[in-house]
């Protein structure tokens, strides 16, 4: 009986927990308008070679290239410059345990 009472504190006492304080403030990135279009009048011989030189010296890594098809597939190269490409906006975080008072 001794050891079911001590079970029985012990068990009423170990799911108490002091409260916590949490906040979170988060500000939305910046949207920015990108041109992701453009009309080129021009040979096509010449566009293509200029674009694949311009890739070549991006950090885009080109996987296939087909000018007959007019097939180019590209991907992302990491880069130690990626905040200049992405940005996800700005958090913080802040979290503290209530003080304990005796």
């Amino acid at each position: 009986m001794k050891y079911l009472s001590f079970f029985a504190i012990f068990l009423i006492t170990s799911c108490a927990s002091t409260p916590a304080y949490y906040s979170l403030d988060y500000s939305q990135p910046e949207l920015i308008t990108i041109e992701n279009e453009k009309v080129v009048v021009s040979d096509f011989d010449k566009v293509w070679d200029d674009l694949v030189a311009d890739l070549s010296k991006t950090f885009y890594v080109i996987n296939n290239i087909d000018k007959q098809s007019r097939l180019l597939n590209v991907s992302f190269r990491i880069t130690d410059s990626i905040s200049d490409y992405v940005d996800c906006g700005i958090s913080d975080k802040k979290f503290s345990l209530a003080s304990k008072q005796l």
